[in-house]
């Protein structure tokens, strides 16, 4: 008796060590199939890995994904799947390579948007472009389009752009220049030649100038006492003219006078002489 029960605890013994070894996971050494998950009755390679077959007919063991494929899950794939590649042609481009454990990234190419979200497969559109007399308030992303508004007073936007804001009116006094034509919201101000001293940053349009004041008064001035002296002169010119034609008119007729008196007295000697 004693003889067949230790044939049955052997019997045992070797059963239960050839199954530890048909059996990944059950009784299994540690390192033999590290990445091999016991979840119930399945077992699972990690993400990175796939269940590859084992030769003897066993439960396979996981290996790593080859170049260009990925499994993102635990999984009992025996292939990783391919890598998603971003078509260009469609508006899209590479934001994150693919990995082993991750799927390709894509979005959507520099000025292009994706209308709905999550963005897969379809097409990657243009920014809006703004028009002239509109700027851009908000600028695009890879999943949002541009927002436009209209330029406010004092500012403008001369082209369509997808970029470009509104930009404020020069102001030619600024520079001391007089200002040819006002600004519009799709038109700059035009600027006629440097005339006027420079306006003060601070100074609105319209503003009096400070330093117009130290040449006009001046200037004024100087008008003032040249026409002034004008007038005076042209009095003084008048006056004279009228005096010298009184003279000359009191002088011709004393003559006059003087004539008539000596042809008298001439006729008188010579009628006494008779």
């Amino acid at each position: 008796m004693m003889g067949t029960a230790w044939e049955y605890v052997f019997a045992i013994t070797v059963l239960t060590t050839r199954i530890s070894f048909v059996v990944p996971g059950v009784g299994a050494p540690p390192m033999s199939h590290p990445h091999l998950e016991a979840r119930g009755r399945r077992f699972l390679c990690d993400a990175g890995l796939y269940l590859r077959a084992d030769e003897l007919g066993a439960a396979g063991r996981c290996e790593p994904c080859p170049a260009g494929t990925f499994t993102a899950f635990a999984n009992t794939h025996s292939t990783c799947l391919p890598c998603r590649r971003c078509d260009s042609v469609r508006g899209f481009r590479e934001a994150q390579r693919c990995t082993a454990d991750a799927d390709t990234e894509c979005e959507c190419q520099e000025g292009r948007f994706c209308p709905s979200s999550p963005c897969q497969e379809e097409l990657c559109v243009l920014h809006f472009a703004c028009p002239a007399g509109m700027g851009v308030t908000s600028l695009g992303s890879a999943v949002l389009d541009t927002k436009c508004f209209a330029c406010p007073p004092d500012s403008f936007s001369n082209e369509t752009s997808a970029t470009q804001t509104c930009r404020p009116h020069t102001r030619c006094d600024r520079d001391g220049r007089l200002t040819i034509a006002n600004g519009t919201s799709t038109r700059d101000s035009e600027c006629g030649a440097r005339t006027l001293a420079p306006a003060k940053e601070d100074e609105p349009p319209g503003a009096v100038k400070v330093g117009h004041i130290h040449w006009i008064v001046p200037l004024s001035v100087a008008i003032f006492i040249t026409v002034f002296f004008a007038c005076c002169f042209d009095y003084y010119k008048r006056r004279e003219s009228r005096h010298i034609e009184s003279n000359n008119y009191f002088q011709a007729n004393v003559i006059q006078v003087g004539d008539c008196n000596m042809v008298v007295h001439d006729e008188k000697q010579s009628l006494a002489d008779h």
